[in-house]
């Protein structure tokens, strides 16, 4: 009977390997969890960086909880080879105060994040605690917590409770470290979380207004921008532009000269002596071809009889 249950179950997982990978137990090596209490909304953000053990195989079957409270997931995205988040589809379904995400994944590194609510507030004073449901076994844990814009007197308490009945852990997260945003960052390394294990996290801060973090925040573009950028444009590729406008406006300019010196020419007029210089051309005796007789002195045409130049004085030349 034995030998038949065996040959059995040797047949079952020959021809059914992927029910024998469903039984697999998920590892992972690494997970962060970042805590944004009111960054862009009056609540506290939670983003899990999940990394599955090497030895899963992939594509794989996952299921994840979160407080029901919270709602539907803000998003489940898979990381890629070259860094970037590509959005995954999946189920919902609500058992008790907790909703299981259901997914398959072909990528070892998730992302999930959600909105939890329980962020309670009392006047100036805002408290909230997280926790680690403990699920799956996690060789390395890493939590931060980013404090508010405005916020003070960070009090930040860890608590690790065992699923073996010993007495629970509890540390705090020191006194944080400027980021690169210009927010105070708190950082601990947990180390490794057996399965069953849970992580609490509680928190308590002064915060005088309601801004939220992001709001404070300078525009930073989603990618580094390089010359290769779409959309950028450099000096060099306008260099082309501003030559061929220079162009245009020495073309124009040179034909508006043209057409406005042409207007300014005068019209051809016969090449003939005015008066004066009609009557100053005369003869060396002081008459003209016709016999006419005029003043050598101011070209004036002098009477008949006349010895002296009625306009100047001067004597008359009549031989």
């Amino acid at each position: 009977m034995n030998k038949m249950i065996l040959i059995f179950m040797l047949g079952f997982f020959l021809f059914f390997p992927t029910a024998a990978q469903a039984q697999q137990p998920v590892e992972m090596d690494s997970v962060q969890v970042s805590l944004w209490p009111e960054y862009d909304q009056p609540n506290v953000l939670v983003m899990y960086d999940l990394k599955f053990s090497s030895t899963l195989s992939l594509p794989a079957n996952f299921q994840f909880r979160i407080p029901s409270a919270a709602g539907e997931p803000y998003a489940v995205a898979m990381r890629g080879t070259d860094g970037g988040l590509t959005n995954m589809t999946y189920d919902t379904r609500i058992a008790g105060d907790w909703l299981w995400i259901t997914f398959t994944t072909p990528s070892p590194e998730v992302r999930i994040e959600y909105y939890d609510s329980d962020l309670a507030l009392q006047g100036g004073r805002r408290s909230f605690s997280y926790t680690w449901p403990g699920d799956y076994l996690v060789h390395s844990m890493k939590i931060q917590l980013q404090q508010p814009v405005n916020a003070s007197a960070m009090d930040v308490q860890i608590q690790q409770v065992f699923a073996s009945g010993e007495d629970s852990r509890t540390s705090g997260m020191g006194s944080g470290r400027p980021g690169g945003d210009g927010l105070l960052y708190f950082d601990a390394l947990i180390g490794e979380i057996p399965a069953g294990d849970k992580v609490i996290v509680s928190a308590a801060y002064e915060k005088p207004d309601d801004l939220l973090s992001f709001q404070s925040q300078p525009v930073q573009p989603s990618q580094p921008i390089t010359p290769q950028t779409a959309g950028r444009t450099t000096i060099t590729g306008l260099v082309p532009w501003f030559l061929g406008a220079l162009g245009i406006l020495l073309i124009a300019g040179g034909a508006f000269w043209y057409w406005q010196s042409g207007q300014d020419t005068p019209p051809n007029r016969k090449n003939r002596p005015t008066r004066r210089q009609k009557e100053a051309v005369v003869t060396g005796s002081g008459r003209d071809e016709s016999g006419e007789v005029y003043c050598s002195q101011c070209g004036k045409r002098a009477g008949g009889g006349d010895q002296y130049c009625r306009a100047c004085g001067a004597a008359l030349r009549n031989k």
